[in-house]
């Protein structure tokens, strides 16, 4: 069901456009497949998901002619310094159609203004480039903080199994083989298994020294996602212990490797290698042809884009780069977070202040044993 935003068109620089209002979850999706095959972080389903969190999922489709000029899920949230508006590895737009890209900013816009938010922050799922960077900025963008990994891998699923094997880094391969060899079993888990892999969750930050979600987000991640058939949970075990696990997320095409863990015990036994390759096996038997293994160091990103080796930096990521591109994807450097500031002195503030909020509440958490939530 589409329902107009507003009586009177939006008027992008050029040209008029019509901006409307998706409500239904098959309508919305479809959308956002045509756009870009698939990105979980704007399917209808992860709106729903942050909705339970406090965000407000407002989601636009803008047209000009009948024909659709991109789609934004924006999410909406109030703060004490006015409301943030968020529109995460989006607006879905054609980064060569200029025209079209500013109708649907200009959509963008009218959204946050009528909802008094004090900035917006977008993050294009667009790889970087000099004249998108330009594109941004000659719209009153400025770089922002990164929420979303802006550097990541990306493999290419279409190859037959046996080519995808053959891609793997000979390490790598050689791992998967050990696991199996060794007795490590791969398994399906299922809502009662939520439990066991937050367990593994909490051991792998504090190996790591990072937060975590608490486990109700985790739930509600599944629980938003896995009832569509887009989100898988899979647990390698061994002599009926549960070493590690991985929640795979899928969208039209494409699959995400969005939340994996360990509990560093038989680290020996490589259960993570199989884990990985049976993730993937399973990503290409649903359909998808790439699956994304979310995030690596930034480092790594620009490196690639300068056409060098990527080397190791101080970046704590650098060790889980190693075990990801192992598995022979390609790097992806996307063009960033970018903001809009509404009110100045406003978002002046939130750049100010929200560091030493975060470190303050990142103490709290801490001392608490209490993950974190968005």
């Amino acid at each position: 069901m589409l329902s107009p935003v507003a009586r009177t068109s939006v008027r992008s620089q050029t040209t008029a456009s019509e901006t409307w209002l998706v409500e239904d979850a098959d309508e919305w999706d479809a959308r956002v497949i045509d756009g870009t095959l698939g990105n979980i972080l704007q399917s209808y389903e992860w709106g729903e998901f942050k909705a339970r969190f406090g965000w407000t999922p407002r989601r636009l489709l803008v047209e000009r002619a009948g024909r659709a000029l991109g789609v934004a899920q924006v999410l909406l949230r109030a703060t004490p310094l006015g409301t943030i508006a968020y529109v995460p590895r989006g607006p879905i737009i054609q980064a060569t159609d200029r025209e079209g890209a500013a109708a649907v900013l200009d959509a963008i816009h009218c959204l946050a203004r009528s909802e008094e938010a004090t900035f917006l922050r977008i993050e294009p799922e667009i790889r970087n480039g000099v004249d998108t960077q330009q594109f941004f900025r000659a719209h009153g963008f400025r770089p922002g903080d990164e929420i979303q990994p802006r550097s990541t891998l990306i493999v290419d699923l279409r190859p037959d199994l046996a080519n995808l094997a053959r891609r793997l880094n000979p390490k790598t391969r050689y791992n998967v083989g050990l696991a199996q060899r060794r007795g490590v079993t791969i398994v399906e888990g299922g809502p009662d298994d939520l439990p066991a892999f937050y367990q593994l969750l909490e051991e792998t930050s504090q190996r790591g020294s990072f937060l975590i979600h608490s486990l109700d987000y985790y739930e509600e991640v599944w629980n938003c996602l896995e009832a569509r058939g887009m989100a898988q949970l899979f647990l390698a075990t061994y002599a009926g212990e549960v070493l590690a696990g991985t929640m795979i997320l899928i969208m039209g095409k494409c699959a995400y490797y969005m939340y994996g863990a360990s509990n560093g015990k038989y680290r020996n036994l490589k259960p993570n290698d199989l884990l990985q390759w049976e993730s993937i096996k399973w990503a290409k038997s649903e359909g998808s042809i790439s699956y994304d293994l979310w995030g690596i160091p930034d480092a790594v990103g620009q490196q690639a884009e300068q056409g060098k080796d990527p080397e190791a930096g101080g970046d704590d990521l650098w060790g889980v780069y190693q075990f990801k591109r192992g598995f022979g994807g390609e790097i992806v450097r996307y063009v960033g977070a970018h903001d809009y500031a509404y009110s100045h002195a406003r978002y002046w503030l939130w750049q100010r202040l929200l560091p030493k909020l975060r470190a303050m509440g990142a103490a709290l958490r801490r001392r608490s044993g209490r993950g974190k939530g968005q």
